[in-house]
C-alpha cells in the first residue's frame, strides 16, 4: 500500500497551496526528483506528493481520494520509463489520463521520441525538454513557468473563491474513512442548493504541523460540526482514544457550534452515545431529500443559489481545483461553462485553459480556438474608447500567439487547418478600428504577422510575405497624421527586414527541394491545401475572373490527387463544392463557361460514385444535377 509523502517550497506550510504529484520510474527517482522538484519550485510556491518507495502501489481508495485531488502530475521520461512495467506508466498516468488531470512529462532522455508518442504512452501529450541546446527555442525554465502558470491557481484567486462561499461545514472523520468523507461531500453537493457549501477537511494535515492550532482556526470559521460515524470513529489510536474523541469534538462543543452526526456506515449506537457525550442522533444518507432537508435546518447561514454570475464562476474553480470541496472536474466544467455562455469574460478565459490543458476535459485545441472567437466577439461589441479598442488588440496578439505555438509550430496541424484565414479576414477588415489611432494597426499587423511567420516555418511558402505586405500598406494609407505615420513608418523597418528574410527563406527552400518535387508525380498535398487555402480567401475578398481561374485550376489538381490517390470520399467533397462555384459562376456570368460542361462533370461524378458503392453521395450528386438542370 503506498504512503504519500509531501514537500514544500522552504519546508512551508502545505495549506492553500496547488497540489502537484511527482511520479517516475523507481530507477529515476534519485536521479531526477530533486532537479525537477527545485525547477519547479523556483517557478512556484506548490506542495510536491510523491511516495518514498515508487513501487509502493496505490489502492483504488487511495486513488480516488488522494490522486484524484491533485491538480498536476509531473513524470520524468526516460527509456525504463518507457520500456519497463512500473506504477508511474501503467497506472498513475493512465489515472490522470482517464480523469483528465493535466500531465507535465519532462524529456530526460534523447532518441525515445518514437517510443513516447505511441499510443499507449503518451501519445501526441507536449513535452518539455531541460536538455535543449536550441538557442533559438524558448529557454526551459520560461516554458516551465508559463506551464505553471496556466494550470496552477494563484493565491489571489483561491483568496476569491473562499469569499464567495457563505456557508462552511467542518467535517470531522477518521483518515481510515476517507473514501467515506469523499461520498459525503458529493452527496451534499448533489444538491444544486448546496454546491455554495463548503467543506473543511484536513485533507493533508502532516506530521509537524500543529494539529490543534489548524483544526481551532478553521471550527471558529465553520458553521456545522459533521460528523462522519462508522465503527472506525469509536476504535482507539495507538491504544489511546482517536483525535476525534479527544481533540476535534470537544472543541467543537467547547465553541457552542451544532454538530450534525452522519452515519455512513451501522455503528453501535450505545457505545457511540458513550463516547461522545450528548452527541444528537444521528442523520441517515438512505434518502438523500430528507438528508438534505436536515442538513439545511441545521445550518445557521443558507449557501447562495442564485449569486452572481462571478460568483458561480468562482465555484467552478472550486470544484475544478478541489478549494474548500471535493474535486468534481466534470461539474466544474458545466458551471464555468455556463458562466462563459453568460458572457462572463473570466469564465470564457477559463474555458480556454480548461480545453488547452485538457483539465476535467479532453485536451482540445480546435475547442480553445473556438472560446478564443467567443472573447473576440464579446471584445468587439464595445469598442467606444481607446483603452477598449486596444483590449481587442490585445486579444487579436493572444490568438495569433495561440494560433502559432499550439496548432503550427507544436501540434504538427498544417496551417489551412487552423484559423489564420480567419485572422487574415479580421487584418484585412479591420474597421471597427478608429483609423486614426496607427499604432494599433501596427499592432495588429504585428500579431497577423507572428502566424504568418510561424506557418512559413512550417510550410516555407512565400505566398505569406506579399499579402503581408498589402495588409501594411492598407493600413498604411489609413493613417492621416505625418507624426503617426513616422512612428509606423519607423516600426515598419524591422518588419519588413523579417518579410524579406522569409522571402528569401521560402525561395532557397523551393530551390533546394525543386530536384525532389520535379521527381515526384504527385504534387505535395500539403502544398495543394495551402494554396488553395490561400486562393479561397483571395477569392472571397475579391472575387474576380483572375482570382476565379487561380481558383478553380489549384481545385481540379486537388480532384486530380485524390482520384489518383483513390480517395474518392474526398474526391467527392471537392467536386462538390467545386461544383456548386461553377454554377454560381454560371448563374452570375453564363458568358464564361458553358452548362454542358457542368452537366457532364455531374454525370461523370455521379458514374465514379456508385461504381465506388458511395450511394449515398451518389444520390446527393444526382439530385444536385437535377437542380442545376
Amino acid at each position: 500500500m503506498a504512503k504519500l509523502s509531501h514537500l514544500t517550497k522552504n519546508s512551508s506550510k502545505i495549506k492553500d497551496k496547488p497540489r502537484v504529484y511527482f511520479t517516475c520510474h523507481p530507477d529515476d527517482f534519485d536521479a531526477y526528483f530533486k532537479r525537477i522538484t527545485d525547477d519547479l519550485f523556483r517557478s512556484h510556491d506548490c506542495v510536491i506528493y510523491y511516495t518514498e518507495d515508487m513501487n509502493d502501489v496505490f489502492t483504488e481508495t487511495e486513488q480516488n481520494t488522494d490522486l484524484e485531488r491533485m491538480n498536476l502530475f509531473v513524470v520524468p521520461v526516460t527509456k525504463k520509463l518507457l520500456t519497463d512495467a512500473n506504477r508511474a506508466m501503467d497506472s498513475d498516468v493512465r489515472l490522470a489520463m482517464s480523469k483528465f488531470i493535466p500531465i507535465l512529462p519532462i524529456m530526460m532522455e534523447d532518441g525515445i521520441d518514437k517510443l513516447y508518442s505511441k499510443p499507449d504512452k503518451f501519445g501526441q501529450l507536449q513535452y518539455l525538454n531541460p536538455n535543449s541546446n536550441d538557442s533559438t527555442e524558448i529557454p526551459y525554465h520560461d516554458k516551465l513557468r508559463r506551464f505553471l502558470d496556466q494550470v496552477l491557481i494563484n493565491d489571489e484567486l483561491i483568496s476569491r473563491v473562499r469569499n464567495a462561499f457563505k456557508t462552511y461545514i467542518f467535517l470531522s472523520y477518521r483518515k481510515i474513512d476517507r473514501q467515506y468523507a469523499n461520498d459525503f461531500m458529493r452527496l451534499v453537493h448533489s444538491s444544486p442548493d448546496m454546491l455554495g457549501v463548503a467543506i473543511w477537511f484536513d485533507e493533508f494535515l502532516t506530521p509537524g504541523e500543529d494539529f490543534r492550532e489548524n483544526i481551532g482556526k478553521a471550527l471558529k470559521g465553520c458553521d456545522l460540526f459533521t460528523l462522519l460515524v462508522t465503527p472506525n470513529i469509536l476504535k482507539d489510536s495507538g491504544g489511546k482514544p482517536n483525535f476525534v474523541i479527544t481533540d476535534e469534538y470537544p472543541m467543537a462543543k467547547k465553541y457552542g457550534i451544532e454538530v450534525f452526526p452522519v452515519e455512513m456506515v451501522e455503528t453501535d449506537k450505545e457505545q457511540l452515545s458513550k463516547k461522545f457525550d450528548g452527541i444528537p442522533c444521528c442523520v441517515s444518507i438512505e434518502n438523500p431529500e430528507d438528508f438534505h432537508r436536515q442538513l439545511i435546518k441545521a445550518l445557521p447561514t443558507l449557501p447562495f443559489s442564485d449569486g452572481t454570475i462571478e460568483e458561480a464562476f468562482l465555484l467552478g474553480v472550486a470544484y475544478l481545483d478541489g478549494i474548500d470541496v471535493e474535486t468534481n472536474r466534470e461539474k466544474a466544467v458545466i458551471i464555468i461553462r455556463d458562466c462563459a455562455e453568460k458572457e462572463c469574460e473570466e469564465a470564457i478565459r477559463a474555458m480556454i485553459s480548461i480545453y488547452i490543458n485538457g483539465k476535467g476535459v479532453p485536451k482540445s485545441y480546435f475547442q480553445a480556438q473556438k472560446w478564443y472567437n467567443r472573447l473576440f466577439e464579446l471584445k468587439k461589441k464595445d469598442l467606444s474608447d481607446v483603452d477598449k479598442q486596444i483590449a481587442l488588440m490585445k486579444v487579436y496578439d493572444e490568438y495569433c500567439v495561440f494560433l502559432a505555438k499550439y496548432f503550427i509550430l507544436e501540434y504538427s496541424i498544417f496551417v489551412e487547418e487552423t484559423m489564420l484565414p480567419t485572422i487574415r479576414s479580421f487584418t484585412l477588415n479591420c474597421d471597427v478600428v478608429d483609423p486614426g489611432w496607427s499604432y494599433l494597426h501596427f499592432w495588429l499587423c504585428q500579431s497577423y504577422f507572428r502566424s504568418v511567420e510561424a506557418s512559413m516555418m512550417r510550410d516555407c511558402d512565400n505566398s505569406y510575405a506579399p499579402l503581408y505586405k498589402r495588409v501594411i500598406e492598407s493600413h498604411m494609407k489609413q493613417v492621416k497624421d505625418a507624426e503617426q505615420l513616422e512612428i509606423i513608418k519607423d516600426n515598419l523597418k524591422y518588419i519588413e527586414k523579417a518579410v524579406t528574410f522569409w522571402e528569401d527563406f521560402a525561395a532557397y527552400h523551393e530551390t533546394v527541394s525543386e530536384s525532389k518535387e520535379s521527381s515526384k508525380d504527385e504534387p505535395s498535398i500539403e502544398s495543394l491545401l495551402l494554396k488553395f487555402d490561400l486562393c479561397k480567401s483571395d477569392y472571397e475578398l475579391l472575387p474576380s475572373d483572375s482570382n476565379y481561374f487561380i481558383f478553380i485550376e489549384i481545385y481540379e489538381k486537388l480532384i486530380d490527387y485524390y482520384h489518383k490517390t483513390q480517395n474518392y470520399q474526398s474526391e467527392y467533397i471537392y467536386t462538390m463544392t467545386f461544383l456548386d462555384l461553377k454554377v454560381e459562376k454560371y448563374i452570375s456570368d453564363p458568358d464564361i463557361l458553358e452548362g454542358a460542361e457542368i452537366l457532364y462533370l455531374y454525370s461523370e461524378l455521379v458514374d465514379l460514385l456508385v461504381k465506388e458503392n458511395l450511394i449515398n453521395e451518389a444520390i446527393h450528386a444526382l439530385i444536385k444535377e437535377m437542380e442545376f438542370i
